[in-house]
């Protein structure tokens, strides 16, 4: 009974002490709502630190719009009636173009941004 008990002890100053190995969902430490129009993305230019999870919307009033970031794998398209949401951890530094890959109109050819993650050195400390 004894070793029963040291047992139990173990494990809930383990999980007291290390916390819970399944973590909850995590909070994103940055969010942008993307305006996609003829033809150019608002803002053009998203800055986040590395480590950083980014939750970006995409929204588009004129016509139908990707949004594309080759780099990370990432393709989404979002059309007037329906704006698209997505999250994404940023694990690594760099900038990441982003551009329009439709060919509804010449116009989307042009519309590019970039998606820009800082050294984590950068990052401002308590962040």
């Amino acid at each position: 009974m004894k070793r029963v008990a040291a047992v139990a002890l173990i494990a809930t100053a383990t999980t007291v002490l290390c916390g819970s190995w399944q973590s909850g969902p995590q909070t994103p430490h940055h969010e942008f709502v993307v305006r996609a129009r003829r033809y150019a993305f608002e803002p053009a230019r998203l800055e986040v630190h590395q480590g950083d999870i980014v939750r970006i919307t995409v929204r588009t009033e004129d016509i139908p719009h990707s949004f594309v970031i080759d780099a990370l794998r990432i393709s989404r398209r979002a059309t007037p009636d329906r704006s698209v949401t997505f999250e994404l951890l940023a694990d690594r530094a760099g900038v990441f173009p982003y551009y329009c890959s439709l060919t509804l109109e010449d116009g989307c050819r042009n519309m590019t941004g970039q998606l820009v993650v800082l050294p984590e050195t950068d990052a401002p400390r308590g962040h």
